[in-house]
């Protein structure tokens, strides 16, 4: 496709795995350094010392793999707001897809995507982030409360055996309402 004819960025989106290619493309031709060794120095900075990216073909690329401690502590640091720039962080918690035409797979049709993570809001800014995790976990932040937890599959990419994705969307949607009721304003973190 010539340049000219491909759409504008904002303009089109399609969920799929080739971002984890063009995430390491962007970071080794900014920072010299590849994907694996950017995630490896974050995880070791944040004390995550059982994370790791790994090549799985089959799904598409590498994917993260990580413990539920660790995935805490990743959580964590989310709602912290302690390790972006003030603009990186503004363009991670805003959707980017709020004009833009669908193709594919799309969680839900009120939610917009943001720098990898689902937007609960999806027009402005958002305090609301998921990151399906189709084949394990469905961590969730809610930026503003404070309020943070993850839905694990234990049965890993088997869904027979597991709770399949659409069943831990439709849980967080039963569940965390009444969560962030018991939140409410207060400035607390509950961990579930």
């Amino acid at each position: 496709t010539p340049m000219a004819e491909l759409p504008k960025p904002g303009k089109v989106f399609y969920y799929e795995e080739t971002h984890w290619r063009l995430a390491a493309a962007a970071i080794q031709q900014i920072s010299g350094k590849s994907l694996d060794d950017v995630t490896a120095n974050l995880a070791s900075a944040f004390g995550m010392k059982h994370s790791y990216l790994k090549n799985i073909p089959s799904l598409g690329g590498p994917e993260w793999i990580s413990t539920a401690q660790d995935l805490e502590i990743f959580l964590q640091r989310l709602v912290k707001k302690d390790f972006l720039k003030p603009e990186t962080q503004a363009s991670f918690e805003k959707s980017h897809t709020n004009e833009a035409e669908w193709y594919g797979f799309r969680a839900r049709p009120e939610w917009g995507y943001a720098m990898g993570s689902w937007s609960h809001c999806p027009h402005g800014g958002c305090t609301q982030l998921s990151s399906i995790g189709l084949f394990g976990t469905f961590p969730f932040v809610d930026l503003q409360s404070g309020l943070y937890f993850a839905l694990v599959r234990p049965a890993g990419l088997d869904p027979k055996k597991g709770v399949l994705m659409d069943r831990s969307v439709a849980f967080w949607e039963e569940a965390y309402h009444p969560f962030a009721a018991a939140v409410g304003d207060s400035e607390s973190i509950i961990q579930i």
